[in-house]
């Protein structure tokens, strides 16, 4: 299932929602031709920790013309 987030300023805005919904919610928008405002959004799976590392979390990052998860991890 495809993915969608709202882009403000260049940065992602709020968090990303599923293809069913974005079409419910904005029915005017043409799901494969996008507005300005609007990114696909790819979710990346959180990375196996180690015993010497701890997450930090994770931001959304822009990947060429979509939108991702980054996940962070320190090592210690």
């Amino acid at each position: 299932m495809r993915l969608f987030i709202r882009i403000k300023n260049g940065r992602a805005f709020q968090h990303p929602i599923f293809e069913d919904n974005f079409k419910e919610a904005f029915p005017s928008i043409d799901i494969d031709n996008l507005p300005d405002g609007y990114a696909e959004f790819i979710r990346v799976a959180p990375p196996m920790i180690g015993p010497y590392e701890i997450y930090e979390g994770v931001t959304y990052e822009w990947d060429t013309d979509k939108m991702k998860d980054e996940h962070r991890v320190r090592q210690i």
